[in-house]
């Protein structure tokens, strides 16, 4: 009887433990979803259509304007998608912030109907600002 409760005992300890790897799992792949989804917010690939190129981004400007003047775009990832804002707040503590790139392009462009799109998704340089055009 004592070793079937040891047992027993055994199995509810790793039951717990998986538990708890499978609670962190997810929870992990929910901030990563998170992530993934306000980084795309306002992205997406210039479309089939006729449209009128204004010209590249410039994303400078708009970490600095957003985030302050020591604000400044960097790549995290090699992708269109790849952008954020490397904001310091210390000597030691930076952070990184999503970029609104339809704002950035509305506000470079002072036009509210101008869009963010990039040509090559494989390419974070390829980021341009357009829109769409009516005759």
């Amino acid at each position: 009887m004592l070793i079937a409760n040891i047992y027993i005992d055994f199995r509810i300890m790793k039951l717990k433990r998986t538990l708890i790897t499978l609670t962190a799992s997810i929870v992990s792949i929910a901030t990563t979803m998170t992530f993934i989804v306000s980084s795309l917010a306002f992205a997406r690939k210039v479309p089939n259509i006729p449209t009128i190129y204004l010209g590249k981004l410039n994303l400078d400007d708009y970490c600095q304007d957003t985030f302050g003047n020591n604000s400044r775009p960097v790549i995290v990832e090699e992708n269109a998608y790849g952008w954020k804002c490397l904001v310091p707040h210390n000597a030691d503590q930076v952070s990184y912030k999503s970029m609104d790139l339809d704002m950035a392009c509305q506000t470079q462009y002072n036009d509210q109907n101008v869009l963010s799109g990039y040509l090559d998704w494989n390419d974070p340089y390829s980021w341009i600002c357009w829109k769409p055009y009516h005759r």
